[in-house]
């Protein structure tokens, strides 16, 4: 593969990912797409602040109304969760891609990229012990 494809392609990756900023009002990161793409699909507010200390929302409906959540979007599933020590913090919202396998750092064609799709969506409580995948 050639430098110049490679410039192409990521010109062509900043024009999407250009597109989404501009839909999400965020830069375009997992992390930002997956707090928005939740806010729609669980009716969550989002936090004023991007970088509210480890709170992305609250629960606008449903039996978990007015509580806070923090949301991850991991496009592996690889079994960890960025935990926060928020005392204000009721649970998490992980989204997670297909399992990932423990392999090389050099790739075989066509499995190189992370795939951004949820394959798994979990909530569990931030005061257990074990916040779940």
């Amino acid at each position: 593969m050639s430098t110049s494809r490679i410039a192409e392609l990521l010109r062509e990756r900043n024009v999407i990912d250009e597109s989404i900023a501009q839909i999400i009002q965020r830069p375009m990161t997992s992390g930002h797409l997956g707090e928005w793409l939740a806010s729609h699909v669980f009716d969550i507010e989002s936090a004023e602040s991007a970088v509210a200390a480890g709170i992305d929302g609250v629960f606008r409906s449903g039996p978990l109304r007015g509580r806070t959540l923090n949301i991850k979007w991991y496009l592996k599933r690889e079994g960890m969760l960025d935990t926060s020590e928020s005392s204000a913090l009721d649970y998490y919202l992980v989204l997670a891609g297909p399992p990932s396998a423990a392999v090389s750092s050099r790739v075989a064609r066509g499995r190189g990229a992370s795939t951004w799709c949820s394959c798994s969506t979990r909530i569990s409580s931030a005061r257990s012990n074990s916040p779940g995948e």
